[in-house]
Order: C-alpha cells, then structure tokens, then sequence
C-alpha cells in the first residue's frame, strides 16, 4: 500500500473537517507519497527514541497523534526539530499525525477513553469531550483510585467533596472543558495539564477534578489508531507500536 492510498483512505474516515481550526496534522513529512510501506509505527509522539525505533523495525512510516510539525518552521538548522527532520529524510522515514479530529471522531481518542474508565451512556460534549454515567456512584477519592488503576497511570486529585455518577473525560489538555463539563451536569472530570486556578475553582464549586496527565489520557492512542489503519486498508502484520513514556514525574517529599 502506498502512502498516499492510506492518506486518503484515512481522510475519509477521520475528515479533516474535525480538525480545530488551530491544528495542523495529516502528512507532515511525505517525500515521496507513491512510496510503498514496508512498515508502520503508531506513536504519541515522534521524539528520537521513537525515530530509533522505526529504523530498528525497517519502517518507512511514523503515525503519531500529536503533530511533528505543529508550528510553520522559519529554518531547518542545528535544533533538535532540525536534526529530527534531516534524520527522519536521511532515512527515508515519512511521518502522518492525527490530532483533534481523532479526539472528535466517533470511536476515536475520547471515546476509547470513555471506554477504558467504564462509561456508560456516553454522549459528545462540545464535540471533543464526552460524558456519562461511571457503573458505580464513587466518592472522589474512590474515583481518583480507579482512574488510576484503569489508565495506569500517576494522578493528581482535586476534591470536590460530592459523590461521583455522571463523569466528562478529555484526553490531552482539558482546562478549557471544565466548567462546559459542569454546566452539563457532570459531577467530575478526567484529563490533563489543569491550570491551579481552574482546578481551584472547579473543585470549590464542588466538582470533582482529576488530573490524569497529557501522556496518561493519551497514551490509548497507541491501541486505539492501529484499528483506523486496519480500516483504511493497511495490513496489521505491518503495524508495530511505540510506547515511550510519560515525561511526567511525580515526586512526593516526606516531611
């Protein structure tokens, strides 16, 4: 399968037209479109352990959810982003990234995340979120435990006091849907990078807000893009898959 077969195939069932006007993703380094795939690697982000990866696997395509290229490049010099570029060309390496219209996308990020934490009854809020009802009636302590032990992942929990049912998720940076998530009637929300003065204010309103990290919502990704790719035509014995880590450390200081 070419790139350009599986770029249009995937345009079809993921429309750019989902995209927020301030995204930028789709092909973001393709030197050669008709290039047959030899092999895919799905990842959150391109970074250079990722690119070692891709060549370790003879891949000749990276398929990530954050965008390479996010911003417009004034020069291609001896930064990092540079000396990615060059590599990745050097190599033959093209790279494809997904962002905001997979978190829309009806099955895509947001609901894999709704999925993964048990939500039930699940309907969009404001396009990208999603909320409903959690299988069990928690208290924020209890929820914040569960979140964790379903994402696997560090958490940060921000008490509002009152029981848990009716639960909104946003994978990624989700500070700009708290309040639409409370008006709605959500008693909680699960995603990551909260500013300290939204997530004061949520939780002195008396909702519940847990801040699972930008990595630990996102990072369904890797399991969730690979069944996109298989609908849009590419085989699964060429998809391979890149985990990194979360780059956030939590430290705790005793006393």
């Amino acid at each position: 399968m070419k790139i350009i077969e599986l770029v249009k195939n995937l345009d079809a069932l993921i429309p750019r037209e989902l995209s927020e006007e301030w995204d930028n993703d789709g092909m973001m380094l393709v030197t050669d479109k008709e290039r047959e795939i030899s092999r895919a690697v799905v990842t959150l982000d391109v970074t250079p352990d990722c690119i070692e990866y891709a060549k370790a696997q003879n891949a000749n395509l990276i398929v990530s959810h954050h965008p390479f290229i996010f911003k417009p490049l004034a020069s291609i010099a001896e930064d990092l982003k540079s000396r990615m570029i060059v590599d990745l060309i050097r190599s033959g390496i093209s790279v494809i990234s997904y962002h905001t219209r997979f978190d829309s996308v009806k099955g895509g990020m947001n609901d894999a995340l709704a999925e993964a934490l048990g939500i039930e009854n699940a309907v969009e809020l404001d396009v990208m979120a999603r909320v409903g009802d959690l299988p069990d009636t928690m208290s924020p302590e209890e929820l914040a435990s569960y979140v964790s032990e379903c994402l696997s992942a560090d958490v940060v929990l921000y008490n509002g006091s009152n029981t848990v049912s009716r639960l909104a998720v946003l994978g990624g940076g989700g500070k700009d849907f708290v309040f639409p998530a409370f008006h709605s009637g959500a008693d909680a929300i699960v995603t990551g990078d909260l500013s300290h003065s939204i997530a004061l204010e949520a939780m002195n309103s008396g909702m519940t807000v847990v801040d699972a990290g930008h990595y630990g919502t996102e990072k369904i990704f890797i399991n969730a893009f690979p069944s996109f790719l298989e609908k849009a035509g590419l085989d699964t014995d060429k998809l391979v898959k890149f985990r990194g880590s979360d780059p956030r450390v939590l430290v705790v200081k005793e006393n």
